[in-house]
């Protein structure tokens, strides 16, 4: 018998007012350890929002937010981190000055960091971890088709090389949640294509989840295992693929098609 998988992220019940505005309304989804969902709607739905809610950028309303079983409602953005959910921005938040490979060093001197003392007096430990911190580092920007930049700033790389910078740089704090913002944002169709097959391979290797906001439809109904859509802060549907593509709701409120142009996703 096949064993079902367990509730990785459950939001139940989550709404956020930024004044007299509802930005998000009554929002609640599972999503599923190894599970790749999508998170669509038009500008201004409310997807940034709930991106913002799981990182612990911003505080829900009211609902709460259950991650591994824990309740990290309140969780800061560091808390949420340390707890294992990582995340990519919309707009790119790169240290230009340093290079690829430092950028992604960055990330894992969160989780494994040897302390003050060790770092100041460049203990044998200090040495020992630098040198794993490097060839872990080393393995991620490879994996993101990277290692020909490795020594680059990141102020110089493409629009395109920075987005896959970013998510190595998340994928280097060993998440069991990866939150994507628009990681096709600045790509051509040949890097959209790429990085499809570079998310489906880090979920098959390492076992991770995935939440991802994306305007390029077929990235999503390609790669994602469910699907979300955001309209006016509100749940609108729900679904795989094949269902929210032939959805009437949908297409009237977001991919703007009639039911036989919405295949062209596919």
């Amino acid at each position: 018998m096949v064993r079902e998988r367990a509730v990785l992220l459950k939001v139940k019940n989550v709404g956020k007012k930024f004044g007299g505005i509802r930005a998000l309304s009554d929002c609640s989804f599972d999503i599923v350890q190894g599970e790749l969902m999508g998170l669509i709607g038009p500008n201004g739905a409310g997807k940034t929002t709930v991106f913002n809610l799981l990182s612990g950028v911003l505080k829900p309303s009211s609902g709460e937010i259950f991650f591994n079983g824990k309740n990290i409602t309140d969780y800061s953005p560091a808390r949420t981190a340390r707890a294992g959910i990582a995340r990519t921005f919309q707009n790119i938040r790169l240290f230009g000055d340093l290079s690829v490979l430092d950028n992604i060093k960055v990330a894992f001197h969160m989780r494994h960091g040897t302390g003050f003392f060790h770092t100041v007096f460049h203990s044998a430990k200090f040495r020992r971890t630098e040198k794993e911190i490097t060839r872990q580092a080393m393995k991620f920007a490879e994996m993101m088709d990277l290692s020909d930049l490795m020594n680059e700033p990141a102020k110089k790389l493409s629009y395109g090389d920075q987005r896959k910078m970013e998510i190595a740089r998340a994928l280097a704090t060993n998440p069991k949640l990866l939150l994507l913002d628009e990681p096709a944002a600045g790509m051509n169709p040949q890097e959209t294509t790429d990085l499809m097959a570079t998310i489906k391979q880090v979920v098959a290797d390492h076992g991770m989840t995935v939440l991802i906001v994306e305007h390029d439809m077929r990235l999503v109904m390609n790669l994602c295992h469910r699907i979300q859509v955001l309209n006016q802060g509100r749940v609108l549907a729900r679904g795989t693929p094949e269902e929210i593509r032939n959805s009437p709701e949908v297409i009237k409120a977001y991919l703007g098609s009639p039911k036989e142009e919405a295949h062209a996703y596919s």
